[in-house]
């Protein structure tokens, strides 16, 4: 096929990105007119923030693959040393910080994890903007999945390089900071996300004993403009129970309790609040006492909110079911539907699995048709699950090809997008044979059963 054109980074116009969206966040609206004006230029912001960023990353994405020897002088966005071990590579562009969520220092041993992990920044942001403490502030934030790799895109905000934080810490607990009126709005934050105070130790310097209401690797700063904001928000939610399999030590980094889970099962009547900090190095004080809140938890989704989610997704079936319609659409069709039933009760979409081994196992014959329909349906949206995680490792991998290909002259190995497509269809589309049924049953559905946490699945 065609080389692939190389894409073009917009204009530089210098456009105050935090400026504007903190101008209309904190605009007065206080008539149906002024709420609607205040929403539809704030649309407007959005839809040219993420066009603009998704226009970088591309670029950044297309420049990646260039070969080592040649990026230094051939790249048109050149990476910045921004600190930090999670994340890859960070550039700057247009009063725009970019980063890769990629697992350069070897942290989630998968760069799948780390790009979910990514993700949780994008929903502790949503969840601090409905929490609605005043004052507090964050600022615009778009991901992007661009063949395989991951890409965040996030509007500087007016602090200074290297400022250190009034909250929190930016050297991995070395030196941990609460001070000022700062604390005030993370003691806020705590309580409307039902989060936990605990103590955290220095690992150098004073060696003090510090109460964080949040988790510490967290920052809160005071901008230039005068407005408090809290950065590096990927482990503000607290993590659970990591699972018992060999892939699991990185589960501290990635698998949280979402916050509807957090709203309607902790505080309140249960009493109950989690630390952010559990099951971390910087978690140590009252380990077990913190331990054993997520324990409680835990029993909560498996008491409580599978059994809830059960119940609503069979009373939904008929609305989320897809007749005659192609496996990929029906999955996307299915799975807007599902994320509703599941968000709604604080389940994450990673407990499918599980969900769907508690709705087969009480079955009888009131709702044997219903649940057999429901269980097909959810395998539908594991195995296209599962098909994009392996189709994004796929491109990376096609990209560490063409890097390698590119460093050398005599390697004529090729592959593209339609040659992993048709690995991946073949036996779909063109019906089973021996290959295909040897990739289905001996890759493909093996890896459902592994990331989904399913024993048994019977097609």
């Amino acid at each position: 096929g065609n080389a692939q054109s190389a894409p073009q980074l917009p204009a530089d116009n210098n456009r105050k990105w935090n400026k504007e969206y903190q101008e209309l966040f904190d605009q007065p609206a206080t008539n149906p007119h002024e709420i609607k004006e205040r929403q539809n230029n704030m649309d407007r912001l959005v839809s040219d923030f993420v066009e603009f960023s998704k226009q970088v990353a591309q670029v950044i994405v297309f420049e990646s693959r260039m070969p080592p020897s040649e990026q230094q002088h051939k790249r048109t966005l050149k990476p910045i040393d921004a600190g930090g071990i999670m994340g890859g590579q960070k550039f700057i562009y247009n009063n725009t910080f970019f980063k890769f969520a990629s697992d350069d220092h070897g942290l989630f041993h998968d760069e799948e994890l780390a790009q979910k992990s990514a993700a949780n920044e994008i929903r502790a942001m949503s969840a601090i903007i409905d929490a609605g403490v005043p004052h507090l502030h964050v600022t615009l934030t778009a991901m992007f999945y661009i063949e395989g790799r991951c890409v965040i895109a996030t509007a500087l905000i007016p602090i200074k390089s290297k400022q250190v934080p009034l909250y929190g810490s930016a050297d991995a607990a070395n030196t941990i900071h609460r001070d000022g009126a700062i604390v005030a709005l993370a003691q806020e934050l705590s309580n409307k996300l039902r989060l936990k105070a605990h103590m955290v130790g220095e690992r150098s310097g004073e060696r003090k004993v510090v109460e964080m209401e949040l988790c510490v690797d967290v920052e809160g700063h005071i901008g230039e403009d005068g407005l408090y904001y809290f950065l590096d928000l990927a482990r503000v939610l607290p993590p659970r129970l990591p699972r018992n399999q060999p892939s699991a030590k990185a589960d501290v980094w990635w698998r949280q309790f979402r916050p509807e889970f957090m709203l309607q099962y902790c505080g309140g009547a249960s009493n109950l609040r989690l630390s952010s900090d559990c099951f971390t190095g910087f978690g140590s004080h009252n380990a077990q006492e913190h331990h054993e809140d997520i324990g409680r938890a835990e029993q909560m989704i498996r008491e409580q909110v599978i059994p809830k989610v059960c119940q609503e997704l069979l009373q939904s079936g008929d609305v989320i079911d897809e007749k005659d319609v192609p496996l990929m659409k029906c999955a996307e069709n299915i799975l807007a539907r599902m994320s509703e039933v599941f968000h709604k009760h604080g389940a994450n979409l990673q407990m499918m699995g599980v969900v769907r081994d508690h709705l087969m196992k009480n079955v009888n014959e009131n709702n044997r048709d219903q649940v057999e329909k429901m269980g097909e349906m959810m395998l539908k949206v594991m195995l296209v699950r599962t098909i994009k995680c392996e189709f994004r490792a796929w491109q990376r991998t096609m990209m560490n090809i063409k890097q390698s290909a590119a460093n050398n002259e005599n390697n004529n190995h090729q592959m593209t997008t339609s040659d992993v497509l048709n690995v991946l269809l073949r036996s779909y589309v063109l019906g089973s044979n021996e290959s295909s049924d040897k990739f289905w049953n001996e890759y493909l559905i093996p890896r459902v059963q592994v990331s989904l946490l399913l024993l048994f699945i019977k097609i």
